[in-house]
C-alpha cells in the first residue's frame, strides 16, 4: 500500500501458486520489478528486489526501495 501510495503501478499475485512459479510468471508478464514478499520477508519488514531477467537485487525495506525508485526516476529524465 506503501508503494501505491508514492503513486507507482503494483499488482499482486494472490493465487494459490508457489512463490517460485508467481515469481515466473512475473517475469513472462514482463514486469520490470518484481518485489517478492516471503516468510523471512514479512518477519524483517523488507522486500527481496528481482528484475525480469531473473537479476537479483537483494533485499531492502519499504523506504529504501521507494528511495531507489526515486533516484532511477531522476537519473531517466
Amino acid at each position: 500500500q506503501k508503494i501505491h501510495a508514492e503513486g507507482y503501478y503494483i499488482d499482486v499475485d494472490s493465487s494459490n501458486n508457489t512463490l517460485n512459479k508467481k515469481i515466473r510468471d512475473g517475469q513472462l508478464a514482463q514486469y520490470n520489478y518484481i518485489l517478492v514478499v516471503g516468510a523471512e520477508e514479512v518477519a524483517a519488514n523488507t522486500v527481496n528486489i528481482r528484475t525480469r531477467d531473473n537479476e537479483r537485487h537483494g533485499t531492502r525495506t519499504i523506504d529504501e526501495t521507494l528511495q531507489e525508485f526515486a533516484t532511477m526516476m531522476k537519473e531517466y529524465k
